[in-house]
């Protein structure tokens, strides 16, 4: 509600896990111009990322992404 259309919107969802899946599952479902997915495990974010049309980066590249992005959504065991 807050962006309205995430057409225009980068969403980054940290986090490849269980609730990390039905996070960017939803963000995918609205159709934002960029689905990014992070993750200690690269092989788990490109799973995920590869799915949903996304792209998957290391965890390590947060601090970048966070510069871009419109929308983050964290779902981490800790």
């Amino acid at each position: 509600r807050i962006y309205g259309a995430l057409s225009r919107c980068c969403v980054v969802v940290v986090g490849a896990g269980e609730t990390g899946r039905l996070l960017a599952q939803h963000f995918a479902g609205h159709y934002p111009q960029r689905l990014v997915v992070l993750n200690r495990s690269i092989e788990k974010a490109q799973a995920l990322a590869r799915e949903l049309g996304g792209e998957a980066h290391p965890l390590d590249q947060l601090p970048e992404l966070l510069r871009v992005a419109n929308v983050v959504a964290t779902a981490v065991r800790s």
